[in-house]
């Protein structure tokens, strides 16, 4: 199956390795590579469940992985948990720091 190149380049999808560990690989499924992977290597590029394993398991794969990057990059940030299919403020405001983030143009 076929997920095009939306999916495929997706920063999900991208991992950090060398080229020669990306040549070792670049021809194996990824249930078959990742096992032989050290689970502390796993956890720092954010690999989720080996469930999620799988070719079938594809999107599956990269949402959870997007939830484990999100969490990743909220945590060095400072700011609060991620909840999937919340927004970031019930009142919709900005944070009290976005002018100090992107202050105003003067004329």
């Amino acid at each position: 199956r076929r997920y095009g190149t939306g999916l495929t380049n997706s920063l999900a999808n991208l991992a950090f390795l060398s080229a020669a560990t990306n040549k070792a690989i670049s021809a194996k499924n990824p249930d078959v590579y990742l096992p032989q992977i050290d689970d502390a290597r796993l956890a720092e590029q954010w690999i989720p469940e080996p469930d999620t394993w799988h070719l079938d398991a594809f999107e599956t794969f990269l949402a959870r992985r997007r939830e484990l990057q999100v969490a990743a990059l909220n945590d060095l940030l400072g700011l609060p948990p991620h909840v999937p299919g919340r927004a970031r403020g019930d009142d919709g405001e900005l944070p009290a720091d976005d002018d100090e983030m992107a202050p105003d143009e003067e004329d």
